[in-house]
């Protein structure tokens, strides 16, 4: 029982560090999301695919709309995803170098025609976003 116990001491070291600064990316992320703090069922669209493997959560406010595209899988995977059309910015990637990961395929900022191809590493994910149009 007693080697259960958290070190916190740990939080400031080596991976430990890199895993406690991507929590906080997270809280922070969700914190600072309107469609994420306040959301409902009517704002949320799932969707599976590849048997599985590619999983897509797709939130939406009157402003914004946010799009979480995992890849469940071991191997490289490619998707297509119906996307508002307009500018959306990568907000994060699992599997982006600041967490130790192999590197984010995913610009910083892309235009969206309406359908755009999402390639997150193996098990990682890609948060992206985009305005809804005024």
């Amino acid at each position: 029982f007693l080697r259960s116990r958290l070190n916190h001491d740990l939080r400031d070291e080596g991976h430990h560090a890199v895993l406690f600064r991507f929590y906080k990316a997270l809280i922070g992320l969700r914190r600072s999301r309107a469609a994420w703090r306040f959301g409902t069922r009517d704002n949320l669209e799932v969707q599976s695919r590849e048997e599985g493997r590619i999983l897509t959560v797709l939130r939406r406010t009157r402003s914004r709309h946010t799009l979480v595209g995992f890849n469940l899988g071991k191997t490289d995977l490619s998707f297509e995803c119906s996307l508002l059309r307009g500018e959306w910015r990568k907000l994060l990637d699992s599997a982006g170098a600041d967490w130790l990961g192999p590197g984010s395929s995913t610009p910083e900022r892309f235009d969206s025609p309406g359908t755009v191809s999402l390639s997150p590493a193996p098990r990682s994910f890609v948060v992206i976003e985009g305005e809804a149009p005024k």
